[in-house]
């Protein structure tokens, strides 16, 4: 294959890669206009799945631009955020490295949800991680509470890097500009519907 070829084809699979970045972004919620969901984690519905398993059926995760978090909304309601633990502050690592998960938690910092989706902790141990230990995480407010859930035995490395990834990652997340801005949004259409 000539040189003059071998660049024609080049260019035109990076004009086709510019093209989906493109549509990507203007995809994305610009100004107040609200998206759904469309990019990180949507190829296989993970954040969407999880955002109605745990917000409700009428929830949507909504892109917050240029952040890593998810706002929730259901109806036209703002009430939560969604985001991976390995996206915000602190780095919580277990045994074998970081453990990424995904956390529901709604404006009062109540936890709705807690899902493991990326790790590489040794398998023995962390299949110990069960949904019952899972469960633990939901409705816990560290403002109110502040004993942790108990670690599992047998994988305490990987289970206290979990309760510590989760707990310390609401703070830093609630300590956001664009949380901030969410926040005192939703805040000031409350005192207008009241």
């Amino acid at each position: 294959m000539n040189k003059n070829r071998l660049l024609k084809i080049s260019g035109l699979n990076l004009a086709a890669i510019a093209a989906i970045a493109i549509t990507a972004i203007t995809a994305c919620r610009s100004d107040d206009t609200l998206k759904p969901l469309n990019r990180r984690m949507t190829s296989d519905g993970t954040v969407m799945r999880w955002t109605e398993r745990w917000f409700g059926e009428q929830a949507r995760a909504l892109i917050i631009p240029g952040s890593p978090i998810f706002e929730v909304v259901y109806g036209d309601t703002s009430v939560g955020f969604v985001y991976r633990t390995d996206e915000v502050p602190p780095a919580v690592k277990g045994k074998r490295g970081e453990i990424s998960v995904l956390v529901g938690v709604d404006f009062e910092k109540n936890l709705k949800g807690v899902n493991p989706v990326k790790w590489s902790e040794d398998a023995k141990y962390f299949e110990k991680i069960t949904p019952e230990f899972i469960e633990t995480f939901i409705g816990y407010n560290a403002l109110d509470n502040p004993r942790v859930p108990d670690a599992v035995t047998g994988a305490t490395l990987s289970s206290t890097a979990i309760i510590q990834d989760v707990i310390l990652s609401i703070d830093p997340v609630f300590e956001r500009d664009e949380v901030k801005t969410i926040l005192q949004k939703a805040h000031l259409h409350a005192q207008l519907e009241d």
